[in-house]
């Protein structure tokens, strides 16, 4: 997500409808953000990150590093965990 930051007003004033809810940046300092009533569901949700899956490629790729031997579902899953890891950190 990119945010635009823009000059902020001198005054605001809100109608009866709005809300806000503030967000700790750290012990000194908050963001406000304002909404209507009706709209507080989707804040979350454009706030929410994207889950980067694995492709097709990856998986294979995780298949075939295997050793066809001694390869076993733990392993599989221990090296699926550790490349989403990777690719969402």
């Amino acid at each position: 997500m990119k945010l635009k930051w823009n000059k902020a007003p001198v005054k605001t004033q809100w109608g009866h409808d709005m809300v806000e809810t503030c967000v700790a940046l750290d012990k000194d300092h908050t963001l406000s953000l304002y909404c209507e009533r009706d709209q507080t569901e989707k804040v979350l949700k454009v706030f929410k990150p994207k889950w980067k899956s694995l492709t097709e490629r990856e998986i294979e790729s995780l298949i075939l590093e295997g050793d066809t031997y001694w390869w076993n579902a733990e392993d599989y899953i221990r090296n699926v965990i550790a490349k989403l890891k990777e690719k969402n950190t």
